[in-house]
């Protein structure tokens, strides 16, 4: 077995990045402590190819006010192309000391040595953004483009994976949520045409790319990690249907093409998997001890490993188990701490008028600093309480994030699951209120003028190695209230829009601005997905 200090170093870099897809997805949703995004003053880019160790990380310089944060991260990914390097791309855009302590931090990350061996090697590359970005005067919007898509899944009882050949189609932008949609809608037909192929019963996953060059990459990487598992890899020939997308008329053409070009090249790949994940996986993979797989879920309980390492642990502990996905329901499932729910249905600062039993829906899109947000929020009053359940999908920067979970009012999150979907592959985690305190004024009833506020704890976890925890103070003024058919066309009853700043605690990030309107007749505070 593997000492504790073996496996505290070899996680180190898979959780750092893991924890850059929680922060960006918290960022994105409404309650957002991440005000950095918003200042814009500073960026870096990145290239990481977590395969071969290897990082090209870029000068920081000021952002173009004509780019956002995933054409920054195209182009430079395309010149580092130029210096044989392919990978993860993302930008970091923030204000200057944020941006300058977040490279130092990645940089004595990366720069560890484990068992003798560089965890990354590190590349400073003297790029910034070429002059027409700047040039432009503001923003050139992104339409429909030709992306790189390839599909993939794992069944750990078959011990099968299942994968298609890199294939470019026209899809929407990113910022557009069709985008995502679109993705969705071939996951679901790649994973029927699997099944009945191979009889494989998994989630699938499809993933797009700017460029054929990361798309590649992507592909390869993900069909390494799985040398030394005893699982098959089979690359069933399929293209995605056109009426979900069109698809350029040499699509189909070239995705068979393409087909054995790829099959050629990740035969071709050289044997000694250096992905630091892969490493801890290589020493534990033979192992007759549960422990091990325990650990190994421990570090990476998203890993590329993780569906064989449950069946390993379940197998060497002579469970049955249940299946995969009843297992991942129940330990996402969240529920509200019984001391918050009894003080939330009895304190008077958290008492709600009535409602009307309905629902209400808004749907729109904002900039925050360079980076576009696309946002749709749904909340409903729960019958006989102070709560009301709020569904949101987001997409920014590359990053598409689902919630769904309980809020005091549609306004203060209480427990809840966030599901984001970026190109590091489809994450899970589980947000919960850990404390409210600093209650001040009376929220309702709503009075112009009026203030309240309150500070929150809360603690999002991925069950493994991601645990971040936050306090953020929300102070409230009221507006005025108006007929609700104003803000949402068609709509009964009053809203009331409320003006809220939201601090971090602890934190040298500025506060962030949110708006939000109580309607009356669904009884729930909803986001202004606009501003």
């Amino acid at each position: 077995m593997m000492r504790n200090d073996e496996r505290r170093g070899l996680s180190a870099a898979n959780s750092k990045a893991r924890a850059g897809v929680v922060l960006l997805a918290l960022a994105i949703l409404a309650g957002c402590p991440l005000a950095a995004f918003a200042e814009a003053s500073s960026a870096y880019c990145t290239v990481d190819d977590s395969g071969g160790r290897h990082i090209w990380v870029s000068s920081v310089f000021t952002p173009p006010p004509s780019a956002s944060a995933d054409d920054l991260a195209t182009d430079f990914h395309t010149y580092v192309g130029t210096l044989g390097g392919a990978g993860m791309k993302q930008c970091v855009v923030a204000d200057r000391a944020t941006v300058d302590a977040t490279r130092a931090r990645v940089a004595e990350i990366m720069g560890k040595r484990v068992f003798g061996i560089r965890v990354y090697t590190w590349h400073d590359v003297p790029w910034t953004p070429d002059a027409s970005r700047y040039a432009a005067a503001s923003p050139v919007p992104r339409g429909a483009s030709t992306q790189y898509v390839y599909c993939r899944m794992v069944d750990v009882e078959t011990r099968t994976m299942v994968t298609s050949a890199v294939i470019p189609v026209q899809m929407p932008g990113r910022q557009d949520m069709a985008h995502f949609s679109t993705l969705e809608r071939w996951q679901k037909a790649f994973g029927a045409q699997a099944a009945a192929a191979y009889r494989v019963n998994e989630s699938p996953n499809c993933i797009a790319s700017d460029t054929a060059a990361e798309a590649t990459k992507d592909l390869e990487d993900y069909r390494k990690a799985f040398r030394f598992s005893r699982v098959k890899n089979i690359e069933m020939p399929w293209v995605p249907d056109a009426a979900d997308a069109s698809a350029p008329p040499a699509a189909r053409q070239t995705a068979a093409a393409a087909a054995p070009t790829a099959s050629s090249s990740a035969k071709g790949a050289k044997a000694a998997d250096d992905d630091v994940e892969a490493e801890f996986w290589r020493r534990i993979s033979g192992s007759r001890q549960a422990a091990d797989f325990d650990d190994y879920l421990a570090s990476f309980p998203q890993g590329r490993h993780a569906p064989i390492a449950r069946l390993e642990a379940r197998r060497l502990r002579g469970e049955s188990g249940g299946t995969g996905a009843s297992a991942a329901a129940s330990t996402n499932a969240a529920t509200v701490p019984d001391a918050i729910a009894s003080r939330i249905a009895k304190d008077p600062f958290f008492q709600l008028p009535a409602s009307g039993g309905g629902s209400v829906e808004r749907s729109g899109s904002h900039k925050t600093g360079s980076l576009a947000v696309n946002l749709t929020l749904r909340a409903q009053r729960e019958p006989a309480s102070n709560l009301c359940r709020v569904h949101t999908t987001s997409s920014a920067g590359g990053v598409e994030t689902r919630y769904d979970g309980t809020t005091w009012a549609g306004l203060l999150a209480l427990d809840g699951t966030m599901r984001s979907q970026s190109q590091m592959g489809p994450h899970e985690f589980r947000s919960q209120v850990t404390s409210i305190d600093a209650l001040e004024g009376q929220p309702f009833p709503l009075v112009e003028g009026h203030t309240f506020g309150y500070t929150a704890s809360l603690r999002t976890t991925d069950g493994g190695a991601i645990n971040i925890s936050t306090a953020t103070a929300y102070r409230c003024v009221v507006g005025r209230t108006g007929p609700a058919s104003a803000v949402v066309p068609g709509r009964s009853g009053d809203a009331t829009e409320l003006q809220c700043t939201l601090t971090l605690k602890d934190s040298p990030t500025k506060p962030l601005q949110q708006t939000v309107h109580w309607f009356s007749d669904a009884g729930c505070f909803v986001q202004d997905p606009s501003r």
